[in-house]
C-alpha cells in the first residue's frame, strides 16, 4: 500500500543510521496511516466517478433500445393496418365552436371549457362539504369568543367605575341590589365588604 519506503531499508541499514528514531518511527507510522487512508479514498471516488458515468451511458442505452424495438414493431405490422391505425397528424382546435348547433349539444368533448372547468375544480364530496362547513362554523365561534371576552372585560371595568363612583359619593346601596345570577363567567363578583 506504501509503495516503496520499506521499513528495513529505512531503519535497519547499516549503512544509513537514523539520527533521531523516536521521532523517525513516529513521523513514519504517521505517514503511512494517512497515506493509506488518503489513497483509498481516492481509489473510492474514482470508482463512484466512473459508475456515474456508467449510469448515464445505460440511461441512454435504454432509451435507444426502445426507440429501436418500437420502429421494429412498427415494421413488423403490415401496411393497411398500420394506414388505418396510426395517424399521421391530428389538428386540434379547442376554442373553435362547431358551426352545427345539434352537433355542439350532442359532442361531449373533452377539450370544452365546461369539461376543463370540472377537470381543474371537481366536485367536493359531501364529508369534505361538511368539513368545510366546520372550518366556517369554528372559525364564527373564535370570534364570538373574543367578542365576548372583550365584552366581559368592559362590563368588569364599567362595574369597577361605579363602585369606585358608590364609595367616592357615599351613596347607601345593599347586598341584593347586585345580582349575581347575572354573572357570566360565575364569580361572586359582589360588593365590596366595608
Amino acid at each position: 500500500m506504501i509503495g516503496e519506503f520499506e521499513f528495513d531499508d529505512i531503519f535497519n541499514n547499516s549503512d544509513n543510521e537514523v539520527l533521531y528514531p523516536a521521532a523517525s518511527y513516529t513521523i513514519f507510522i504517521i505517514f503511512l496511516v494517512i497515506m493509506t487512508i488518503i489513497i483509498m479514498n481516492l481509489l473510492v471516488g474514482l470508482a463512484v466517478d466512473d459508475i456515474k458515468a456508467v449510469q448515464e451511458q445505460a440511461a441512454l442505452k435504454r432509451m435507444a433500445m426502445q426507440v429501436e424495438l418500437a420502429l421494429d414493431v412498427e415494421r413488423v405490422i403490415p401496411n393497411f393496418i398500420r394506414r388505418r391505425v396510426f395517424c399521421r397528424r391530428r389538428t386540434i382546435r379547442p376554442n373553435i365552436l362547431y358551426a352545427n348547433p345539434l352537433r355542439r349539444i350532442l359532442s361531449n368533448s373533452y377539450l370544452s371549457p365546461q369539461a376543463l372547468q370540472r377537470a381543474l375544480n371537481p366536485e367536493k364530496e359531501e364529508i369534505e362539504k361538511v368539513k368545510d362547513s366546520q372550518d366556517v362554523l369554528t372559525s364564527q365561534m373564535k370570534e364570538l369568543k373574543s367578542s365576548m371576552k372583550d365584552m366581559r372585560e368592559q362590563n368588569q371595568k364599567l362595574e369597577s367605575m361605579l363602585r369606585a363612583i358608590v364609595k367616592a359619593q357615599a351613596v347607601p346601596w345593599q347586598e341584593e341590589d347586585y345580582q349575581a345570577d347575572d354573572d357570566l363567567e360565575g364569580e361572586g363578583g359582589g360588593p365590596d365588604p366595608e
